[in-house]
């Protein structure tokens, strides 16, 4: 099969509920132009294990076999993960769950609970019965916090990854019940890649509105590596408690402790240079003395081609992609000085 020029990446961040993965297939076909075919239906088993795991880990697919391939893999996934998916109902506020032990302990968004020892109810997929359960701990200051199913039983749960192994740019799954539980949709899936990394935040392109705070991130393992927490006034804004840091102070959060201030993440790097706003290229104006910048041995004239893989034309699409770099960010400018195209390691600072 030739080569297809397919859809760009939000092109493929559909939004649709469990069951209905296909459907959106369909569309992603039409979008470039051409149905999938009886002969590529048949070839995406074909894909190779090790292109499929390149594709997983960032890659976009290049055909609708690979394509496939990949929807393949997710709605296997989906099956897999979807039973340990919560809906957390307190009073008149809502928001979502994953289970990860077999006991009940559920991961959450500490905002979506509000206080320790509160009682709550717990949904899964339509015809199980709620359960009741306990809020526990909140670290305001990341938004994690944690909820006990009050039940003997044992109950699906998902396994917890390791945040401090992603990658920007892989493929991950947001779920959640946005707009509140709604027991013949049940929870819904998004579809994204990771756009910035640091301690205490994940920032991705996945799709999130109300209610989908407190649900789960996964890897295309089926993972949990975050909680959706902070829905950004952009797609690209949208923030998730790395799930390493539940596991750092686990203790403080099953003995129902609170702690912390809310704070802003992701205040974006200094980088230490200033470009010319009416000017039709990025070219450096100014270098903050001592700053990354010129540590990293840019110099006044240098006109900026990429920063961090992205192309820069101008002052506005540099200050686009400087504005989602958090600090202590290790970043590749690419620029020209004089006839000659250069590469330099610039690590972003603390303002």
């Amino acid at each position: 099969m030739p080569d297809l020029k397919l859809p760009s990446v939000r092109a493929l961040q559909c939004q649709f509920g469990f069951g209905l993965w296909l459907p959106s297939l369909m569309i992603l076909a039409l979008m470039v132009g051409q149905p999938p075919s009886l002969a590529a239906v048949e070839t995406f088993d074909a894909v190779a294990a090790d292109r499929l795991e390149e594709i997983l880990a960032g890659d976009e697919p290049k055909t609708l076999a690979e394509l496939q391939a990949m929807q393949n893999h997710v709605q296997q996934l989906i099956k897999k993960v979807m039973p340990t998916v919560v809906s957390i109902e307190l009073r008149a506020s809502q928001g979502s769950g994953v289970v990860v032990t077999e006991d009940g302990y559920v991961l959450t968004a500490g905002h979506v609970i509000a206080k320790p020892n509160r009682r709550a109810m717990c949904r899964f997929r339509e015809g199980e019965d709620p359960v009741r359960a306990k809020t526990l701990g909140i670290n305001n200051g990341i938004d994690s916090g944690l909820v006990k199913l009050e039940s003997e039983q044992s109950f699906p749960y998902a396994e917890m990854g390791d945040s401090a192994q992603l990658a920007k740019g892989q493929w991950v799954l947001a779920v959640g019940h946005p707009g509140g539980y709604e027991s013949k949709r049940g929870a819904v899936v998004r579809l994204g890649r990771i756009l910035a990394i640091n301690k205490t935040g994940l920032r991705t392109d996945c799709a999130l509105v109300g209610g989908d705070s407190g649900g789960p991130l996964f890897d295309m393992q089926g993972r949990v590596i975050g909680i959706n927490s902070r829905i950004g006034d952009n797609l690209d804004k949208n923030i998730h408690v790395p799930v390493n840091t539940f596991g750092n102070t686990w203790d403080k959060l099953a003995n129902a402790e609170m702690w912390g201030e809310f704070r802003q993440l992701f205040k974006p790097g200094f980088i230490g240079l200033s470009v010319d706003r009416d000017s039709d290229r990025a070219e450096i104006s100014k270098i903050s003395p001592g700053g990354p910048a010129e540590v990293a041995g840019l110099q006044v004239g240098d006109v900026i081609l990429e920063f961090d893989g992205v192309k820069t034309d101008d002052y506005r699409s540099l200050v686009t992609i400087a504005l989602q770099t958090p600090p202590d960010e290790e970043v590749v400018v690419r620029v020209r000085r004089g006839d000659e195209e250069m590469e330099f390691l610039l690590r972003t600072e603390e303002r």
